[in-house]
């Protein structure tokens, strides 16, 4: 037969629940930390899509640079050179005419 008395069934009843309360506390604190890391994620994941969205920008922005100094460098190039060749063909004007000019003082009667 079972003697209990009706305190020691309320101990045993208020045990229990002080354990289930554990439980759920632990349940609860698990819930917790899964939450937590799930907003980090989400957060680490929102910060990874900016910061990959800032640098294929400045990847665009970087590759446009370079083509427009290629463009310019190219541009450059090409009034150097036509410089070269005006200037070449001015010297080989101006000794073609002295070189006419000297003929025609060789050419001139002594007086």
């Amino acid at each position: 037969m079972n003697t209990s008395s009706a305190g020691e069934v309320f101990g045993k009843w208020k045990g229990l629940m002080v354990v289930n309360q554990i439980r759920q506390m632990a349940e609860d604190n698990q819930q917790l930390l899964y939450l937590k890391n799930k907003v980090v994620e989400e957060q680490l994941e929102e910060f990874s899509g900016i910061v990959n969205e800032k640098l294929r920008k400045t990847e665009e922005e970087n590759r446009i640079v370079r083509l427009r100094t290629q463009m310019h460098h190219e541009q450059n190039k090409e009034e150097r050179d036509a410089l070269i060749e005006e200037h070449a063909e001015k010297l080989t004007a101006m000794k073609r005419r002295k070189l006419e000019i000297e003929s025609l003082l060789l050419d001139e009667p002594a007086s």
